[in-house]
């Protein structure tokens, strides 16, 4: 996922709910995470994009939910997020196996 393809979907309402749209968002910081290190200029600002990312969607919620819901509910804290160190942890998902050439019998 890249943000020209997250910018071409919402130019054509292709995200149907902001948890659609915060997900594959999120997914280009989780690559660059990954297959970059902690110290290149992708990896620093994927995270710097990332932070400003998430305290726009908390701002974009709270807005939705408005002041009603906040004294309605109670307050919980946000789910953490994995840390950009913890996800280098953890090795990409294994690609999958090539289609057998014959088939087994």
């Amino acid at each position: 996922m890249d943000i020209g393809t997250v910018s071409e979907r919402l130019g054509k309402n292709h995200y149907a709910r902001l948890e659609d749209f915060a997900n594959e968002t999120r997914l280009i910081w989780k690559n660059a995470f990954i297959f970059n290190a902690p110290d290149s200029l992708y990896f620093k600002a994927a995270k710097s994009l990332s932070d400003a990312f998430e305290k726009a969607m908390e701002k974009m919620e709270a807005e939705v939910r408005g002041p009603a819901a906040a004294i309605a509910a109670p307050h919980r804290p946000p789910s953490p997020r994995p840390r950009p160190d913890s996800l280098l942890a953890r090795p990409p998902h294994p690609l999958p196996s090539p289609p057998l050439a014959h088939p087994p019998r």
